[in-house]
């Protein structure tokens, strides 16, 4: 998923053009996996619980099938990262087919 914040109060009454641009900006297959959120209620505590303390950069994250975070980055990723990242996704979606065919097989 994609996670948008935009909690500039002054962008509050542009949201709906700001949405449509940003949907026009992502591909088809991607649009429901993308979510946008104005305001600032709460968005303290969910940057501070996912260290998000810096608002001028992006953050990715990876998460497992149970929602925990399993790779956290922020800023231009090195090429260890880079890689790092893709190993995870790689192992953790091993994991999740490894899971379904143990449910299956029962």
């Amino acid at each position: 998923f994609k996670l948008s914040i935009t909690e500039h109060w002054v962008l509050y009454p542009l949201r709906g053009l700001l949405t449509r641009v940003m949907k026009n900006n992502t591909p088809l297959d991607e649009q429901s996996k993308t979510l946008v959120y104005f305001g600032s209620k709460q968005v303290d505590e969910f940057r501070d619980v996912l260290r998000m303390h810096n608002i001028m950069t992006s953050y990715v994250f990876l998460l497992d099938d149970l929602g925990r975070v399993r790779f956290a980055g922020s800023g231009e990723a090195s090429q260890k990262e880079v890689n790092n990242l893709i190993r995870f996704t790689k192992e953790l979606l091993l994991e999740s087919d490894g899971a379904g065919n143990k449910s299956k097989r029962k």
